[in-house]
């Protein structure tokens, strides 16, 4: 479920964004470190430290996954962008963490067009052997097999919840006239929203009982 920041959250952020790192400010607000990246920006909250320009690279162990013979290393010490990668200053401009790392791991550069993946599906991993070069393709299809893509309730501006869509579309097995308007009313969603659900083009997932 979203959280909803309350105007005392807001200043706690406001106090602490100098003093915690965003690992602990989620934990705090338990929220994502991209979550935390979009309040700052939308209550236009500055930080007085560029935690892009640091130096020093710090991480913490976390096993994510257990095809992978080591675990994550989930950055601590620089920023978090909105997307939920941790980023870096290289050569004056910001750059995804892993790109960085990659590179002076490895010693090779990453050549134009393509990407790094995480083998681990977690952003904030900067293990250089959790790495890998794709391209854009390679990602979308990592996604779809490894069922990444965030669908239905996940959405952050999803309107219903999979229960609610299951009694729609139980409801709709017996559709008649008018049903649309009066299904949209009962659960206060646009008309599109209902007809999108009776025709199959969104909420897939869902299945609905025999």
């Amino acid at each position: 479920m979203k959280k909803e920041w309350k105007e005392s959250d807001v200043n706690k952020l406001k106090k602490w964004v100098d003093t915690k790192s965003n690992k602990e400010l989620s934990e705090y607000f338990n929220v994502s470190d991209a979550s935390i990246e979009h309040v700052l920006s939308r209550h236009g909250i500055k930080r007085k430290n560029n935690k892009y320009s640091r130096k020093d690279i710090t991480y913490i162990e976390v096993t994510k996954v257990d095809y992978l013979p080591t675990p994550c290393y989930e950055c601590t010490s620089h920023q978090i962008s909105p997307n939920g990668y941790p980023m870096k200053k290289v050569k004056g401009k910001k750059s995804i963490m892993a790109r960085y790392i990659y590179e002076e791991h490895f010693k090779k550069e990453i050549p134009k067009g393509y990407l790094i993946r995480h083998k681990c599906d977690n952003k904030l991993c900067i293990n250089p052997y959790h790495l890998e070069i794709g391209t854009h393709m390679n990602n979308i299809n990592d996604s779809i097999e490894r069922d990444r893509i965030r669908k239905g309730s996940l959405i952050n501006t999803a309107q219903l919840t999979e229960n609610k869509v299951k009694e729609i579309k139980n409801k709709l097995k017996y559709y008649e006239y008018g049903m649309v308007k009066k299904l949209a009313k009962e659960y206060k969603v646009s008309i599109g929203i209902i007809k999108n659900i009776k025709n199959g083009s969104t909420w897939k997932h869902v299945k609905i009982d025999d």
